[in-house]
């Protein structure tokens, strides 16, 4: 005994306690055994030992830096990590073991430095109401101790012994672990229903979804029907875990979250997980919010044309009021045209606005305008910059009835970015972002980029209706990015404790002079509902440049199809495009910007 306690001091300059003979300890009679002056952490204390050597030893936690994993049921602890897509062996088979007893088993760690743990023990009922709970394992640290060998053990009267000795090392707590141990209250609900003969899973409500017309209906219950839940989450980056759990592809833990019901739904667990909610989700809601950006009308069109069901849609308001329109239009004649001095801008860029006007079927004066912003923004992103440190990346937001020509806006932008060359034809980016680590995601391969969001009111108003945390999220990137076009954007870094990461996710990632140009398409009613005193004052909105028409819907006129844009446009796009030549004076840079834009 004394020269164990001689070798734990000196090699691992742990903090010892003399508990009595074949005991685990009593501190009844000694309240003071686990203060930091009560300590045995010197040679010349340990000789408690050499005196009284039937001296059980115990091992000080909190003051050896010290964590344990007590497993009081092996069976039911492996039963456990199983669950919860975890290897139990893989986990403990580099941390030193204690071994009291057969069917149980003690893991020593170092404790983090930087996080405060509690003690937490996981009780499973008896199998019936005359048996006692019984304990699965224990997260042990603190001011408590654990008896350390050559200690006698009380039951079996046989000396405690190391099925892997400390000389080995003392690992750092896994990150898994680490997630179960500081996040107790969020994960016991879980351990608990890990228990084989625990009452059955009591599944959360399906989320409910918003009235549709009859027709829908039917096709997203034909869909919830067909399609199975374990196929979407599958190419939509779940792993599936031997357990039948799956792991989320946003998850930092490294615990599978989500489970899958017999009736084909799906409920989440992961805090960071787009599902997480206090509700289940069927097939149809993961195809809308993964595939489809919460969009349900998309959705719906995209279930119909994969499920071969023919899907026309009939609004019978929109009928009468197109009808009184129409007649509007055939009486009266068309709508006077916006002054021609505002009609025109200064450089190059009129003739995006000229094209726009020639190729549209519902010609809008205002929207050309912003388009052919919106295309100088995202060519001349990241590359140029005024004499006063300002970049060109800028957030735009149509807003115009449907049926006046508000999508018009894409197929211009898109069209010369594709004829402009290959180099701006890359810059056009995703048409929406789930969370804040596809933004970076994507400014890693595409660091200045045009998002062009269709419906953009109705994304904001599912990500305000469902409290998606991800959505919430992008949008604090967004902004984020809107000012740090002239400096550096930042992802949050992800925990390293366990030493064994090493790639560049474990400190986060940096872009340099992030360039996103947003184009953004609404109609009024929808935005209008989600606008409110919150979307204002956080930020987000205000980055936006508002573009509405107040323009009454409009019968489509025919076009030449032909029509192709300005040559200087597309010549003026792939020259900018290219990170330009550094000049000498302040004046050549203001005369070249003039010209050009």
């Amino acid at each position: 005994m004394y020269d164990s306690a001689c070798e734990y001091i000196e090699k691992f300059g742990w903090s010892l306690v003399r508990l009595p003979p074949k005991s685990k300890g009593d501190s009844r009679n000694d309240p003071g055994w686990n203060k930091k002056e009560n300590a045995i952490d010197t040679i010349e204390k340990a000789k408690v030992w050499k005196n009284s050597p039937d001296n059980n030893m115990g091992l000080l936690l909190e003051y050896s830096g010290i964590v344990s994993i007590d497993i009081d049921h092996e069976e039911y602890s492996r039963h456990v990590f199983y669950v919860l897509g975890l290897d139990y062996d893989l986990l403990l088979e580099d941390a030193p073991r204690i071994v009291g007893r057969t069917g149980r088993d003690k893991a020593l760690f170092r404790a983090p430095v930087e996080i405060a743990l509690k003690y937490h023990k996981l009780e499973w009922p008896g199998k019936t109401q005359k048996d006692r709970n019984i304990t699965v394992f224990e997260l042990r640290c603190g001011k408590i101790q654990d008896v350390l060998p050559p200690s006698i053990h009380p039951d079996t009267k046989m000396p405690y012994s190391w099925a892997r000795h400390p000389d080995a090392g003392i690992p750092d707590l896994p990150k898994e672990i680490i997630a179960i141990w500081s996040n107790w209250s969020f994960f016991e609900k879980q351990l608990q229903e890990a228990c084989p003969w625990a009452p059955e899973i009591e599944k959360p409500p399906i989320e409910k979804k918003k009235k549709h017309h009859k027709k829908q209906d039917n096709i997203i219950e034909k869909y919830n029907s067909i399609i199975d839940v374990r196929d979407i989450l599958l190419r939509n980056g779940y792993v599936k875990k031997p357990s039948g759990r799956y792991l989320s592809p946003n998850s930092s833990s490294g615990i599978a979250g989500v489970i899958v019901f017999p009736d084909n739904t799906v409920f989440s667990h992961h805090a960071s997980d787009p599902l997480s909610c206090s509700h289940t989700h069927d097939a149809f809601d993961l195809f809308m919010i993964f595939e489809h950006a919460g969009n349900i009308n998309s959705a719906v069109k995209a279930a119909a044309k994969l499920l071969n069901i023919k899907h026309i849609e009939y609004d019978p308001d929109a009928i009468a009021h197109g009808k009184s329109i129409s007649e509007t239009f055939l009486k009266n004649g068309t709508k006077k045209q916006v002054d021609n001095e505002i009609s025109k801008i200064p450089g190059v860029l009129q003739y995006a606005v000229d094209y726009y006007q020639e190729t549209a079927r519902k010609p809008q004066i205002d929207y050309a305008i912003a388009c052919a912003l919106a295309l100088g923004s995202i060519c001349l992103s990241r590359n140029w910059r005024s004499c006063q440190n300002n970049y060109t990346g800028l957030y735009f937001l149509i807003v115009g009835k449907s049926s006046t020509g508000k999508e018009h806006s894409k197929t211009v932008l898109e069209t010369v970015l594709r004829l402009s060359g290959e180099q701006c034809m890359s810059l056009i980016g995703p048409p929406g972002y789930t969370s804040a680590g596809a933004i970076i995601s994507t400014l890693r391969t595409k660091p200045r980029h045009i998002c062009i969001q269709d419906e953009m009111g109705k994304q904001l108003q599912h990500a305000m209706a469902s409290k998606n945390s991800q959505k919430d999220a992008a949008y604090t990137m967004l902004m984020e990015a809107f000012g740090r076009q002239d400096g550096f954007l930042s992802s949050d870094a992800y925990s390293n404790l366990s030493g064994k990461r090493q790639d560049l996710e474990d400190t986060g990632i940096t872009i340099d002079r992030p360039g996103i140009t947003i184009f953004g398409i609404s109609t009024p009613s929808t935005l209008y509902k989600v606008i409110n005193t919150d979307s204002i004052s956080s930020g987000y909105l205000p980055r936006f440049i508002i573009v509405e028409s107040n323009a009454d819907r409009q019968i489509s006129r025919w076009i030449d199809t032909d029509i192709s844009p300005h040559p200087d446009l597309l010549k003026w796009c792939a020259a900018v495009e290219k990170k330009p030549e550094p000049v000498e004076t302040l004046a050549h840079i203001s005369i070249h910007l003039n010209h050009t834009w």
